[in-house]
């Protein structure tokens, strides 16, 4: 399902791959395979092993096994809507209108679409974002194609954002089989918006 790919993808990009030496299922840790240039010490094999990132990377063959470890269920068939805020056809028009026009961002070059387009999965395709400038040498670029230009303000150089752009894919479900829905409501790395997809539109 997209949920189960959604967190195979999460835990691989936030962990990254299993390196010999961390713990593996069990308590045992894998062994280094012999190298000129190994010089691990007893030290950094205790760190390894008690590093909560470092367990369990292992993959995992039966899907099932998953779901029942992290008590995984199915994304409801259609979006639940709070009764405060209904899925009116205008609505819906008027969020897809922001989502694709630049015309919010300072620069006006920028718009939600540039760093979570459908076309890339509802992200970018880059390990970080080009975000404001990024189309000064190619106006419609996206993903890869964009590269880091200057202000249209005020002329200086701009750079790539530190952090990756994650997938939007999915996010209307944030919180719902949480019995703390505001922990998995937060929107942004840095969770500067905390309750869910309505206050993200009144934030940049």
């Amino acid at each position: 399902s997209l949920l189960l790919l959604a967190l195979l993808a999460l835990a691989s990009g936030c962990g990254g791959a299993w390196r010999p030496g961390a713990a593996v299922p069990g308590g045992e840790v894998a062994e280094e395979p012999s190298s000129p240039s190994s010089t691990r010490d007893a030290a950094s094999e205790d760190r390894s092993a008690s590093d909560p990132v470092a367990v369990d990377r292992q993959p995992v063959a039966d899907p099932g096994l998953l779901r029942e470890r992290f008590g995984l269920e199915p994304l409801p068939a259609s979006i639940v809507y709070p009764p405060w805020n209904p899925p009116l056809p205008e609505r819906i028009a008027l969020g897809k209108l922001l989502f694709f026009d630049p015309i919010l961002s300072g620069e006006r070059d920028v718009a939600c679409a540039t760093c979570h387009h459908p076309d890339l999965a509802w992200a970018d395709g880059r390990q970080l974002p080009v975000g404001a400038g990024g189309g000064h040498y190619h106006p419609f670029a996206l993903g890869p194609e964009r590269v880091a230009g200057v202000s249209a303000l005020s002329g200086q150089p701009l750079g790539l954002t530190p952090r990756n752009a994650p997938t939007v894919l999915n996010t209307a479900f944030n919180g719902y089989f949480s019995p703390r829905p505001e922990h998995l409501s937060l929107q942004f790395w840095d969770g500067r918006v905390e309750n869910g997809l309505e206050e993200q539109g009144t934030k940049p």
